[in-house]
């Protein structure tokens, strides 16, 4: 019968347009490995669902943890939410920390289309984008054309895991290993 609360043993914590879905897949084929049925990006330790719905329901995503298979759980919103290193570090202290950086303008570009595709920012243009977000950002207004730019601020985003968690227990990937050899990579 499966822990009703598992233990994380490993989060990926990687940059939104990072290579994270790919992680995800790939993690998923792992036999020893139980993350949730699909990757649930806003349903994060220590995130607004989380907040809402509780612990239970959190380790509810890895009710078909099997014995011995590791739990684990990835969401680009770890990064993201430094707030979120805290409530991590309190509910899994041993979770080994999987983070994929990639170069701040690419994936800001990279960002740019994804949220076109999804209809969440108008086609003004990346150049026109990024001023915006420029602004927004030096405002403190929160809006999908500050993430742009603040979602690749690694060095601010990391920092609150590494004040918690050892190096040991960290790994920090580059976006452009994977794509230049994803098997290796992994």
């Amino acid at each position: 019968m499966p822990d009703p609360q598992p233990s994380i043993r490993f989060l990926v914590v990687g940059a939104q347009k990072g290579a994270t879905s790919w992680l995800f897949y790939c993690l998923r084929e792992h036999p020893q490995l139980c993350l949730p049925d699909k990757k649930r990006e806003p349903d994060y330790i220590g995130g607004p669902t989380y907040r809402e719905r509780g612990e239970a329901w959190y380790f509810g995503l890895f009710a078909g943890q099997l014995p011995g298979q590791l739990a684990g759980a990835v969401s680009v919103d770890y990064l993201f939410d430094t707030a979120a290193a805290d409530e991590v570090w309190r509910v899994a202290p041993q979770a080994k920390l999987i983070a994929i950086v990639r170069e701040p303008v690419d994936r800001a570009v990279s960002a740019y289309y994804w949220l076109i595709r999804k209809r969440l920012i108008p086609r003004i243009g990346i150049l026109p984008a990024l001023e915006q977000g420029l602004r927004d950002a030096r405002s403190g207004t929160k809006s999908p054309f500050a993430e742009l730019l603040t979602r690749g601020l690694y060095a601010r985003q990391l920092t609150p895991y590494l004040q918690h968690f050892p190096a040991e227990q960290a790994l920090v990937g580059v976006y452009d290993d994977v794509a230049a050899d994803a098997a290796a990579t992994i």
